[in-house]
């Protein structure tokens, strides 16, 4: 989130603190797939929780990688917004964090398989939650770029 307080409105707001969590439309490497936005839109409807769009001219994620791959791998990003990112004292809405969760729980709930989690697992998620996501809904987290590529191109049972 780039809404910093007391300051002008001149440059591109990426998203805000408290409106929900982001669904991104593109970043610097990665322009989302229109269903898989679509998706998690109405994933969020599902959930009861507001969502926003997301626009981020700077940095990217591992989905940008991915959905470039061969003939094109749909992908599509929940973010948390967040203010003074990469400082010591990075700041999120505790809101907009639930709600991230119940997106992707409303995406289980829907039927959603092999979602990738990441860069880093939120500390609920621990060693036995993982393993519950990733035997049920195939969850795992995201590793390298490379790795992740090759496992999201692998046919799912």
């Amino acid at each position: 989130a780039n809404d910093f307080p007391r300051t002008k409105e001149t440059t591109h707001v990426v998203s805000r603190l408290g409106k929900g969590a982001a669904v991104k439309i593109m970043d610097r490497g990665l322009i989302a797939h229109p269903d898989v936005v679509e998706a998690l839109e109405a994933a969020a409807a599902k959930a009861g929780v507001p969502c926003q769009r997301e626009i981020l001219l700077g940095g990217s994620t591992d989905a940008a990688a991915i959905h470039k791959s061969r003939a094109g791998v749909p992908s599509g990003v929940i973010s948390l917004p967040c203010r003074y990112v990469h400082a010591p004292c990075e700041m999120v809405d505790l809101n907009d964090l639930e709600g991230a969760v119940r997106i992707l729980l409303a995406l289980l709930y829907l039927g959603v398989k092999n979602i990738r989690l990441g860069p880093t697992l939120p500390a609920f998620v621990s060693p036995n939650i993982l393993k519950a996501l990733v035997d049920t809904f195939g969850i795992s987290p995201v590793t390298t770029p490379e790795a992740d590529i090759k496992a999201c191109l692998e046919p799912h049972a």
